[in-house]
């Protein structure tokens, strides 16, 4: 009686012996000798499905979760559409407060304290992302690869700055944008070769190398003596500095700050030393550069002495009216420091602050 043969599938030219160059790489040089389910051939273009052992199911993945691991990546720039960014991956964090009147004027930037990517954007989603967390969250997550997660329409109020201050605005949650980035922050020498983070997790030089380097940095937040911070790899800062790009496009962005400069309590370390702010400060000057003429939208636009209510209107003019044609100087917070042209283009003499929600740029037809 014969016996039953293996399930495999037969390859369709010789056997290595013969043609040795032509075999996959890939395959082993011998067919196993009993079956195994699921076999690849690779070397056919076809799946060979053994009856008797059924292929392993695939893992459910969480709801909210696209499965998708690539970085943005989108021909020409990125933009922002109905207070999100169109082509990455969205969902809403539980942690909000109410939607807002007034566009955000300040972007905050953030480490998240950990390694763990997922992880990170979960906690911060609360219980939307199946965590306990229920303080804090944030708009954008950017992982060490350069995925990014928006979790929060920037017309949102997120809980990430805490108590907090920048010049005059108080409570910058209210007024700000913040972006996470992936990145465990300080960690301690322990004096054996390795180095702990604020949560207990050791790692050593060869470790934290391969996780992309570090820098060694004193803090005075942190205690006495010099830390190892890890870096932040050149994808995770490009898909930063798009985001900060379409944020500045987008809003009348006055500031970009560390969550350490507006830090009322004084224990805030992040971004931290490894950060290139003055990076992503720079892109302030470049859309400084780009300014172009702003025109007034209310009927008649109070011109004042200085950045708020307080401050008397200039005379002349007092107002100006619907239609005016400004080229903005300078920001602070919600108000621009600006001058009215004359009828030939140029600036005029008279300077002083609008609110930077009745004025508009200048669409060239």
């Amino acid at each position: 009686m014969a016996t039953a043969r293996a399930c495999r599938p037969k390859p369709n030219f010789p056997p290595p012996a013969t043609r040795a160059s032509t075999w996959p790489r890939s395959l082993p040089r011998r067919l196993p000798d009993r079956p195994s389910g699921l076999l690849s051939a690779a070397f056919t273009g076809r799946a060979f499905l053994c009856p008797f052992f059924p292929a392993k199911s695939r893992r459910r993945r969480r709801p909210y979760d696209s499965g998708h691991r690539e970085p943005y990546r989108k021909a020409g720039v990125m933009r922002i559409e109905n207070h999100r960014i169109p082509g990455i991956w969205h969902r809403q964090s539980s942690n909000l407060g109410a939607a807002r009147e007034k566009p955000p004027v300040v972007i905050v930037l953030h480490y998240t304290t950990g390694w763990n990517d997922k992880a990170s954007r979960d906690w911060l989603m609360g219980e939307a992302g199946g965590t306990t967390n229920r303080g804090s969250s944030a708009h954008v997550v950017v992982d060490r690869d350069g995925t990014a997660w928006q979790i929060a329409p920037f017309n949102r109020t997120a809980w990430h700055a805490g108590p907090s201050r920048y010049g005059e605005l108080q409570g910058l949650n209210s007024h700000s944008v913040g972006i996470e980035f992936v990145n465990a922050g300080w960690m301690k020498p322990n004096g054996l070769g390795d180095y702990i983070d604020a949560y207990g997790r050791r790692m050593n030089d060869r470790a934290l190398k391969k996780a992309g380097g570090y820098i060694l940095a004193p803090h005075a937040r942190v205690g006495s003596g010099s830390f190892a911070w890890p870096l932040y790899p050149e994808a995770q800062l490009e898909t930063g500095l798009e985001i900060v790009q379409a944020l500045i496009a987008a809003y009348p962005i006055a500031a970009i700050v560390s969550h350490e400069e507006i830090d009322t309590r004084g224990w805030k370390t992040d971004p931290g030393p490894a950060f290139p702010m003055a990076r992503f400060q720079g892109l302030m000057g470049e859309a400084a550069d780009r300014e172009e003429a702003y025109v007034v939208t209310a009927g008649r636009l109070n011109l004042r002495g200085g950045p708020g209510t307080a401050f008397e209107k200039m005379v002349p003019p007092g107002m100006l009216l619907r239609g005016t044609r400004l080229r903005v100087l300078k920001r602070e917070g919600d108000w621009a420091f600006v001058t009215p042209e004359r009828a030939d283009g140029e600036e005029g003499a008279i300077r002083g602050w609008v609110h930077g929600g009745y004025i508009a740029p200048m669409i060239a037809a």
